[in-house]
């Protein structure tokens, strides 16, 4: 017997675009003191990182490398947790935690 009621898909609405809207309108100091780093640095780990971002599916978009860095310097430079970073950059705490922890294996690869 199959279930007659309707099936919908549901999303949290989150906030989007937050680090390329910094980016562009924070001067170097508002900058500097919210990532720790000059925007010139963080323009080098974003091409240091380049190989984490992940593929577009039908499921999601993958979590965008400026995002992925900008999570990582909110973790080292602030000690935010994995749920305030969510937070702050529009993802779930279990895929800040799983794109932090993979950058810092990452440096320590490299």
């Amino acid at each position: 017997m199959r279930n007659s009621y309707e099936r919908t898909v549901w999303s949290f609405s989150r906030i989007q675009g937050i680090v390329e809207n910094e980016y562009r309108h924070f001067n170097d100091r508002k900058w500097l003191e919210s990532y720790r780093v000059p925007k010139t640095i963080f323009s080098q780990l974003c091409t240091f990182f380049n190989s984490l971002c992940g593929k577009t599916t039908q499921m999601r978009k993958p979590v965008p490398v400026q995002v992925i860095t900008a999570m990582v310097l909110k973790r080292l430079g602030k000690g935010l947790d994995y749920r305030e970073i969510g937070d702050k950059f529009g993802v779930g705490a279990s895929t800040a935690n799983e794109k932090v922890n993979d950058a810092m294996l990452f440096l320590i690869k490299k």
